[in-house]
């Protein structure tokens, strides 16, 4: 009976701890915001201590900024939408400090969808020239 009391706080536990996690998961701009922090304190500062919720947050950072770059040149979006990253792409650091950037000088747009805000952090950055891009040799 003990065991079983046992297992059930342990599981209860863990339920409210996602719960809270979730809630505060919402996909926008202030959540992409927090979670890009998180992860880049954990690239500037490897040995501190990192909480569940700074993991998950780092998580959710590179998950949506690494599957967007990755992306990027198979998505049909608008010009006013697309990137033109250099041709072996960016380090995922710079990735992330290029949308925490872009973030932290438009709070006005906080509240929109982070796929979109990471695609105009990116375009923002790399922009496509409108000259033909000549090969490089």
């Amino acid at each position: 009976m003990k065991t079983l009391c046992g297992i059930a706080v342990v599981v209860l536990g863990l339920w409210g701890t996602a719960a809270a996690l979730r809630e505060d998961l919402k996909p926008d701009g202030n959540t992409l915001l927090n979670a890009c922090t998180a992860a880049l304190q954990r690239i500037e500062q490897p040995q501190r201590p990192q909480t569940t919720q700074d993991a998950y947050y780092e998580g959710v950072c590179v998950g949506i900024i690494v599957g967007i770059v990755g992306l990027s040149d198979n998505l049909s979006l608008s010009p006013q939408y697309q990137d033109c990253l250099p041709p072996d792409s960016i380090p995922l650091g710079q990735a992330i400090r290029v949308v925490q950037r872009y973030l932290q000088t438009h709070p006005a747009r906080l509240h929109l969808n982070h796929y979109v805000l990471v695609t105009e952090a990116l375009h923002d950055a790399f922009p496509c020239s409108s000259a033909p891009s000549q090969p490089h040799w």
